[in-house]
């Protein structure tokens, strides 16, 4: 009897400690809503969380996501539209996908997630990211954030950056040679270098401070926004594929346009454009140019 005795306290005592510590009272209600307190005990316990591999927490107005760390098996997180400040998931190794949109987060550990893809933290606080350890990240949207420096060199399959609204001067992307999209609009950024990015096929980084915008190279370039800049000129030549252009509000005086015969939308209003030459662009379906200072204009074969 004695030994049942010590036998009950001691699988008492090792179940109690068991028991993952989730001091935010509303992330505990939405794990116990979704079902993952299996015994019904009204708390997490360790054995609970090894079977949870797609976690969605959105809009639960949960302040601290503090107990995420016990959910070792986690591949895919949400956790969207709460009221975070900061989320450390370097002890959840296994993750892939990442959705922590629309918080106010300006910590974000990712040091130990060398398995994650995508990383969606728009609409944050964040004043830095550090993403070198995750080496294969190929999404990372990180706009409307308070971020001064970016580094995706390390991330050599990533496709596309979202980066718009933050507080960038300069960008560097070259290391990230499979990016296809990119947008940077609403920054400060008077250099963007994207040498070797070869498969860039959107770019959009208007509402800029850019005086030059290298595209030589970019054959596969379809969807072009550069508009609200500082542009004095652009060297459209050898970019076939290219179907929309905005590049109004610049500093443009001449805007060749002739070897861009899938062009589908153009648009350059607001420079200082004489004369333009629309002969081969039988595709134009869309053509904005008032605020120039263009003598004629023949339309005739489009």
């Amino acid at each position: 009897m004695k030994k049942l005795v010590i036998l009950l306290v001691f699988i008492t005592a090792f179940a109690n400690a068991q028991i993952v510590n989730i001091p935010d009272a509303n992330f505990k209600a939405k794990l116990i809503s979704l079902g993952i307190d299996s015994n019904g005990s009204g708390e997490i316990d360790a054995f609970e969380t090894n079977f949870v591999s797609d976690l969605h927490v959105e809009n639960s107005n949960i302040n601290s996501l503090i107990g995420i760390s016990a959910f070792t098996n986690l591949n895919i997180l949400y956790c969207d539209g709460n009221n975070l400040t900061f989320l450390d998931l370097s002890s959840n190794v296994n993750l892939t996908f990442l959705s922590c949109r629309l918080n106010q987060i300006a910590f974000l550990n990712l040091s130990n997630n060398p398995n994650l893809t995508d990383v969606l933290a728009d609409s944050n606080q964040l004043n830095g990211i550090n993403i070198s350890n995750n080496p294969n990240l190929d999404v990372l949207w990180v706009a409307n954030n308070n971020l001064t420096t970016i580094n995706t060199n390390s991330c050599v399959n990533l496709t596309e950056l979202w980066c718009s609204s933050n507080n960038l001067t300069s960008l560097d992307i070259s290391g990230s040679i499979s990016i296809s999209f990119l947008q940077c609009d609403d920054n400060q950024l008077t250099s963007l270098n994207f040498n070797s990015v070869n498969y860039l096929t959107r770019l959009s980084c208007m509402n800029n401070q850019l005086s030059t915008l290298n595209l030589s190279g970019f054959v596969n370039l379809n969807l072009l926004y550069c508009n609200g800049n500082q542009l004095t000129s652009l060297n459209l030549n050898g970019l076939t594929n290219l179907q929309r252009l905005d590049c109004s509000f610049n500093n443009l005086t001449n805007l060749d346009v002739t070897s861009l015969t899938n062009l589908q939308r153009l648009d350059f209003q607001l420079n200082q454009i004489a004369s333009i030459d629309l002969s081969n662009s039988q595709n134009l379906t869309f053509l904005s140019c008032s605020g120039n200072q263009l003598a004629t204009l023949d339309v005739i074969n489009l």
